[in-house]
C-alpha cells in the first residue's frame, strides 16, 4: 500500500489525518468558521506548506489533544 511506505502518514499529524479523514477534517474546519480545502490539508501533509497558527490550534482541538502544536511543526519541518 502506498500510504504505508509514504513517510507523511507515519508522523502524529499524518496518523491523525489518516484516521480522522481529510473530508471530515475539512468539515470540522468549516464548522469552526475557518474553511480549508482538501488540497490545503494535502499540502500540509506533503510538507509544502504549514498550517496557519489558527489552523494548527484547530487541528489540536479536533484531535482531542492527542496531537500537539509541536507534532504539527515537527511534521512540517521534517517533511
Amino acid at each position: 500500500m502506498q500510504r504505508a511506505r509514504d513517510g507523511r502518514w507515519m508522523t502524529p499529524l499524518g496518523r491523525f489525518v489518516s484516521e480522522f479523514t481529510v473530508r471530515r477534517l475539512c468539515a470540522e474546519f468549516s464548522a469552526r468558521g475557518e474553511p480549508v480545502t482538501p488540497t490545503a490539508v494535502e499540502q500540509w501533509l506533503a510538507g509544502r506548506t504549514m498550517p496557519r497558527p489558527r489552523h494548527a490550534q484547530i487541528l489540536v482541538m479536533a484531535s482531542g489533544g492527542t496531537l500537539t502544536l509541536d507534532d504539527i511543526w515537527a511534521h512540517s519541518r521534517d517533511r
